[in-house]
């Protein structure tokens, strides 16, 4: 269990976290998500005990992180894959990893097993791909056999088979009732991974709910069909108060669900090759729950930025 409570971080003047609350729960895959200087990192620096907070409480398994008994035993984290000795070997570096938390080093070839990494246990990790770097991220994280996995941007450098192994690992973890905290900006991977999602902007809370939840309450009901009868079909979407557009050989309509679509076709007499409620995605939902929140934002197609603004971004 993750408990985030009041959580506020000052750096000077800047406000980093404005009293942030949230949870996330055991047997859960939970992505923290918010645009680029919301405080997401800030968030898991707080949690892992990097950094003290200025107020509020941040725990896991009900313990601030310096309170911790064993902490590789009851948190991994990934924040910084680049974090390692560039000399060291993976073994190596997992190794010393093992001694420091008072774990068992045999736990080291068990997770090499796990990320893939056993057949270049032996090679510097000064000659690692991002990827690989990623996967000996992961083992770091998984070494304690711990029950709350923290990860920042843990797809990162990860090719599409990467991607599956990493998100199938998620899921695992999460059935075997660990607490599995992620932290990225994919809105793809965040929706075929997660369960839920905690989404947050200038360092406030927006919004906490179930991925499913999130996606479907921030996106306009839209349906699409298809017919040999498409005059018939606008004026009675019309009827219906839809708004319609023509896509090629399809209507789309809004504002009206598939079921009321379904009985006015039905008595009508209208003909219909489809009817499909159009999915929402993440990535919309996203979009619109944080478009007051986000600091840098894009101008229309085609304008190009200011030497300022160019500047700023580098």
């Amino acid at each position: 269990m993750i408990r985030v409570e009041h959580l506020t971080k000052r750096y000077g003047e800047n406000l980093a976290l404005d009293d942030l609350s949230f949870e996330a729960e055991p047997g859960m895959v939970t992505g923290f998500l918010g645009p680029n200087g919301a405080g997401k990192s800030t968030t898991l620096r707080i949690l892992t005990g990097i950094d003290r907070p200025t107020s509020g409480r941040a725990t896991v398994t009900g313990r601030t992180y310096a309170h911790l008994t064993s902490p590789l035993r009851q948190v991994g984290a990934l924040l910084d894959a680049h974090a390692v000795q560039l000399s060291r070997t993976a073994e190596d570096h997992l190794t010393w990893l093992a001694l420091a938390g008072g774990l068992d080093r045999r736990r080291v070839s068990v997770v090499l097993e796990q990320v893939g990494l056993s057949e270049v246990a032996d090679r510097r990790i000064r000659g690692f791909s991002l990827g690989m770097k990623q996967r000996l991220g992961v083992a770091a994280a998984l070494l304690g056999d711990p029950e709350v996995v923290l990860l920042d941007e843990p797809v990162n450098g990860l090719d599409a088979d990467g991607i599956h192994w990493v998100r199938s690992l998620f899921r695992r973890l999460a059935g075997e009732g660990r607490t599995v905290f992620l932290s990225s900006h994919l809105m793809s991977e965040i929706e075929l991974t997660a369960d839920s999602a905690v989404v947050i902007g200038q360092g406030r809370l927006i919004r906490q709910s179930t991925v499913v939840d999130l996606r479907n309450a921030m996106t306009s009901q839209q349906v699409r069909m298809r017919s040999p009868d498409l005059t018939d079909l606008v004026s009675g979407l019309e009827r219906l108060g839809a708004s319609v557009r023509l896509e090629h050989d399809s209507v789309v309509s809004e504002g009206v669900d598939a079921s009321a679509i379904g009985e006015m076709a039905f008595h009508r007499g209208i003909v219909l090759y489809e009817l499909s409620p159009i999915r929402p995605s993440l990535e919309e939902a996203f979009i619109a729950l944080t478009k007051d929140f986000s600091s840098h934002r894009s101008g229309p197609l085609g304008d190009p930025c200011s030497r300022d603004d160019r500047e700023d971004e580098a």
